[in-house]
């Protein structure tokens, strides 16, 4: 719950549809800085081999979840990311935002309590909708919009912190659950 995190994964969130297209809507801007969060992996010694294998299994599980095509899957739902699991993470329903995070076991999402069960059926999109079809501005909207707020406040901590807060936090609402500060549409 990082805007400028947001700013680059929410382009996989603008589609109001939900179908296997949607994992591959993947965002330009994530290459800048995802490698700081692999770079422990290289240090602790990891092989590149290993690294790339479990990238790449990752990438191909993640990828198949993205349906309304299948229902739920049993005792798999305890510990593994289903599609039913990942619906739920791409729902602006007021319930369903900022859950399942998962992206193999969601059994990291009950230990966390960011764990939600699909009760009812998931409206997709974003809270705040895109409204284009240009992928120039699907990759940067969330940016200007981030730059924009940031420019706007008065104080250099506010405009900082703009960056590195929840995408819901403006210095006037402070760190407001984000389904509670955008109705859905």
């Amino acid at each position: 719950r990082v805007n400028f995190a947001w700013a680059t994964h929410g382009v996989h969130h603008q589609s109001e549809a939900y179908n296997l297209s949607v994992a591959l809507r993947q965002p330009w801007f994530t290459q800048f800085y995802s490698w700081a969060f692999y770079l422990p992996l290289a240090l602790c010694g990891i092989p590149p081999v290993v690294y790339v294998t479990s990238f790449a299994f990752n990438l191909l599980y993640q990828f198949w979840i993205h349906t309304e095509t299948i229902g739920r899957l049993g005792p798999l739902e305890w510990v593994m990311n289903t599609p039913s699991h990942h619906r739920v993470h791409h729902g602006i329903n007021p319930a369903y935002v900022d859950k399942n995070y998962a992206g193999i076991f969601i059994v990291w999402d009950r230990v966390f309590g960011s764990f939600a069960q699909e009760q009812e059926t998931p409206e997709y999109g974003t809270l705040k909708p895109l409204r284009s079809w240009n992928p120039l501005w699907a990759n940067l909207a969330l940016w200007v919009s981030i730059w924009r707020s940031a420019a706007d406040s008065p104080r250099w901590t506010d405009r900082l912190r703009y960056w590195f807060a929840p995408p819901a936090w403006s210095p006037e609402t402070g760190e407001r659950d984000a389904a509670e500060f955008y109705p859905p549409k």
